[in-house]
């Protein structure tokens, strides 16, 4: 599969970045990732003054969860990753937990005194 970027919504020409699945703007739109098999991949962009992607770098490599029949399978948020690592002797995820507003439920059971 091959990823492409285009400005929006003036449309335009298409610029090939690289081959690649599930691409993911990192938050601060000056990186994209995605995955390239086991491999996570990070492109450096550069914005001004002409749109132009960096070379293409393995950010790391890992056994981690990637669904084709799912749309996005990890997340990113500032320097960190959210992935389904797998297990070698069990390839199903059973259950997933997430925590929000973890900080909250700490403060109600041990408060600050």
């Amino acid at each position: 599969m091959r990823l492409y970027v285009q400005r929006f919504p003036e449309g335009g020409d298409k610029l090939q970045i690289s081959g690649g699945t599930v691409p993911l703007w990192g938050r601060n739109g000056e990186e994209l990732f995605y995955r390239n098999g086991n491999d996570v991949m990070v492109v450096a962009i550069e914005k001004r003054p002409t749109f132009a992607p960096g070379a293409a770098e393995v950010l790391f490599n890992g056994e981690y969860l990637l669904d084709p029949a799912r749309v996005y399978d990890y997340d990113v948020h500032r320097d960190r990753f959210l992935m389904v690592k797998l297990d070698e002797s069990q390839y199903a995820t059973t259950a997933l937990v997430v925590v929000i507003n973890g900080f909250e439920e700490l403060k109600r059971l041990a408060p600050h005194r």
